[in-house]
């Protein structure tokens, strides 16, 4: 309930916690609608987990992870597997790796499903063929 609340009325100045309000909601609105399946939801929650402890390692600012958040929403919207696929590829990348993906790479995944998107008035769709040609991208990495 408060993730709705923030994704509708948003929270100021406290961007990092728009951030995550945006992404617990997205993803809490693709497992009531059925959007995903039990193996996905399991791989996001043990990936998430990962994704956690690397920004306490890597002594993350909270505006980087806000950006991660941001970022995770928009790939969610578009597709929960293709989420899955960035989190199987986290797991691959050493703690150098991964801050450069997050803070360089991931941004542009954002922009690219941004042109791709089909939607209007606010509802986002996507071409899974547009799609497809992400997740081959993420397998050169």
């Amino acid at each position: 309930m408060i993730a709705e609340q923030i994704n509708k009325y948003g929270v100021g100045p406290l961007s990092q916690l728009a951030a995550l309000g945006k992404f617990i909601h997205t993803l809490s609105q693709r497992i009531i609608y059925k959007k995903t399946t039990p193996e996905n939801l399991q791989k996001i929650v043990a990936g998430e987990k990962v994704v956690g402890e690397r920004f306490k390692k890597g002594r993350w600012n909270q505006e980087d992870q806000s950006g991660f958040y941001q970022t995770s929403s928009d790939i969610l919207v578009a597709d929960i597997g293709l989420y899955v696929d960035f989190l199987d590829l986290f797991e691959n990348f050493n703690q150098t790796q991964f801050k450069l993906f997050l803070r360089e790479i991931y941004p542009l995944y954002r922009a690219q499903l941004a042109l791709l998107e089909k939607g209007s008035g606010g509802h986002k769709e996507y071409l899974s063929e547009d799609l497809d040609g992400i997740k081959k991208s993420i397998g050169v990495f």
